[in-house]
């Protein structure tokens, strides 16, 4: 259910994921296009000369690292870049070069990749080049340091050879010795004199070979060395303008979707028919889409469209409040909403009209007395009606019947505006008069004031048979609808179910029923058929 209360989301507001989704884009296009190319050179350089002894020590490995990190912290110093700033000539700052270098190690590797950014290739090239030469130049060591060095170490292997000869001289001799000798003792002594001795001469040979290494021309290890000079990638680095447009896209999107699935989380309403149903907890009459019109006669579209889709629903609504009625039949049925402007006054009337077509007698009375609205739906007069009614026990129902141009259909209009006509409805005036009503029609229908914002519907809703409630999509909040159907539930109203009024033409929200052929008006005439037998089993 999650997953398609999501998905009627993003239905609902296809259009803004879209517009969002493509203005973004554009825009990601079009600054990409404005903004300078951008070039990268790189170059690499070894940090030391290569390991030729094939006795490695973890050390050695760990100094080399330590080394190319040093070097590697150096190339993005003050000093470095401020002479390669003087010797090409750049108008930059040595902070704003910095910010166009990147220095990385080579993994597991002595080698250093120094990559610099430009907005040509020739200056990208440059530039790389000119700071590992400038590298190298401020790492290079003292001349005389390295010859008092080499000198040094020329010494020592010198002294190491004579150690290493004298040893094995001795060894061949206590060889000859242990050779000669037949006391026990005697050989244990001499061999661990051997032992001893060969021990220290590959101590002597271990040192002479690490010296011998040291001993080498450049062998130092803080030597730097270019290993590819700088090479140029000839496809702009930046800007890349498909990536660019694609990811901007791509942010477009996800901002729509969060401020869309953020409205959701913060609105109250209701928005379709499974909402409706997992919330109010009542059963769904029908569904009905938003009719046109610039003026509430426009909009009895059962008499002025019979074939519409929206007559259709409410053929459909007709068929429900008869199978879905708890009772035989229905006589008096109160329509209501939790709030104003949600349409059950239209609701009323072309409902009113689709029962007077299928051949029942329907009177429609305009129990809303403050903001009473079905005379001007039907270009009725609003004079003699409900209020008259109420006030004079001398005015009877027939007085204020009206005819209309519908066959089947009359109404009672509210007779005027009254500032409380609770006052009125709690005295039982009415009690009489709907007795009356119920042997001069086969259905009457109540179209009373909201009822969560007056007592009015609360007072009428004990004396019919059954209550609809008009919830109008993505309008109707929660809270109000809850409130209006616990204030009605305490009032003894007996619920037949809700109707959804104005649900938006979209995929998955609202099913039109469109089959029209000539069995159709057969159809509504056997419901009617069906409705009158069970009225009058009723009355018996």
């Amino acid at each position: 259910m999650e997953l398609r209360h999501y998905l009627n989301i993003i239905a609902r507001w296809w259009w803004l994921i879209i517009a969002s989704t493509i203005c973004a884009a554009v825009i990601g296009f079009v600054v990409s296009k404005t903004l300078k190319p951008v070039y990268l050179a790189t170059t690499t350089i070894m940090v030391g000369q290569s390991i030729k002894t094939s006795d490695l020590a973890q050390l050695d490995f760990e100094k080399a690292e330590r080394l190319a990190q040093t070097y590697a912290n150096i190339v993005q110093r003050q000093p470095v870049l401020q002479k390669v700033i003087e010797s090409l000539d750049l108008n930059v700052s040595w902070q704003d070069l910095k910010k166009r270098v990147r220095v990385k190690l080579v993994e597991g590797t002595q080698l250093l990749e120094i990559s610099v950014e430009a907005n040509s290739p020739e200056e990208a090239r440059l530039t790389a080049d000119k700071l590992a030469n400038q590298l190298i130049s401020a790492s290079s060591a003292n001349p005389q340091n390295n010859l008092e060095n080499q000198n040094f170490i020329r010494d020592r292997l010198e002294d190491q050879k004579k150690k290493i000869e004298a040893g094995q001289e001795k060894v061949r001799g206590l060889q000859e010795m242990l050779a000669d000798t037949s006391s026990p003792e005697q050989e244990e002594k001499i061999q661990g004199d051997i032992n001893t001795l060969e021990e220290l001469i590959s101590t002597w040979e271990y040192n002479f070979a690490q010296l011998l290494t040291l001993s080498e021309d450049n062998n130092t290890p803080n030597t730097l060395t270019v290993v590819e000079p700088a090479q140029v990638d000839f496809s702009k680095t930046r800007p890349r303008i498909f990536l660019t447009t694609i990811l901007a896209g791509m942010v477009g999107l996800s901002i729509a979707l969060g401020m869309i699935f953020v409205r959701d989380y913060l609105d109250d309403t209701l928005k379709n028919t499974d909402e409706v149903n997992q919330f109010a907890e009542l059963p769904i009459l029908g569904a009905i889409g938003r009719i046109s019109g610039d003026h509430n006669r426009d909009k009895l579209i059962t008499s002025q469209e019979p074939l519409s889709p929206i007559t259709e629903a409410y053929r459909t609504i007709l068929s429900r409040i008869q199978f879905m009625s708890e009772q035989q039949s229905s006589k008096t049925i109160l329509v209501t909403s939790a709030i104003p402007g949600e349409g059950k006054s239209i609701t009323v009337a072309n409902l009113g009209l689709i029962m007077a077509q299928a051949n029942l007698k329907v009177i429609i009375v305009d129990a809303d007395l403050r903001y009473p609205t079905i005379h001007e739906i039907f270009a009725l007069s609003s004079e003699m009606g409900l209020k008259d009614l109420l006030y004079s026990p001398q005015v009877k129902i027939e007085d204020i019947l009206k005819k209309t141009e519908i066959a089947n259909l009359q109404i009672i209009t509210s007779g005027g505006r009254l500032e409380n006509p609770s006052e009125l409805l709690s005295l039982n005036l009415v009690s009489k008069p709907f007795a009356s009503l119920r042997n001069m029609a086969d259905v009457i229908i109540f179209d009373s004031p909201p009822s969560l914002l007056v007592s009015d519907a609360t007072i009428l809703a004990n004396q019919v048979d059954e209550v609809i409630l008009v919830i109008e999509a993505e309008r109707s909040r929660r809270s109000a609808v809850r409130q209006a159907i616990d204030n009605l539930k305490l009032a003894g109203a007996k619920w037949i179910g809700c109707i959804i009024n104005r649900v938006p033409r979209r995929g998955g929200e609202h099913y039109y029923h469109e089959y029209y052929n000539s069995n159709g008006h057969k159809s509504v005439d056997h419901i009617a058929h069906i409705l009158r037998e069970r009225v009058f089993s009723n009355q018996q």
